[in-house]
């Protein structure tokens, strides 16, 4: 089953999508990992560390995706479209 997709705009899950621009930070508390939104009451996306899999173009799910786990691979791309968002600070 299919429940999160990962675009360029964002995710989205069953309907219910969060742009980039939405997400405020990534944690992980044991085997659970949390993308943190305010946009929903429930505070993110919560899911259980080693039950994600990456579906790509060829169709064959893998649970790791150049030799990291999806679920790390997510969080690196979360915080960097975070840190692409963030305004940029000069040096004088």
């Amino acid at each position: 089953m299919e429940i999160l997709v990962v675009t360029d705009a964002g995710l989205s899950c069953n309907g219910v999508s969060s742009a980039w621009a939405d997400l405020r930070g990534i944690s992980i508390d044991g085997d659970i990992a949390c993308l943190v939104s305010e946009k929903y009451v429930s505070g993110g996306l919560r899911f259980y560390l080693g039950e994600c899999r990456f579906i790509g173009e060829s169709g064959n799910m893998q649970k790791d995706y150049s030799g990291y786990p999806v679920e790390y691979c997510l969080m690196n791309r979360a915080t960097f479209e975070s840190q692409a968002l963030a305004p940029r600070s000069e040096c004088l």
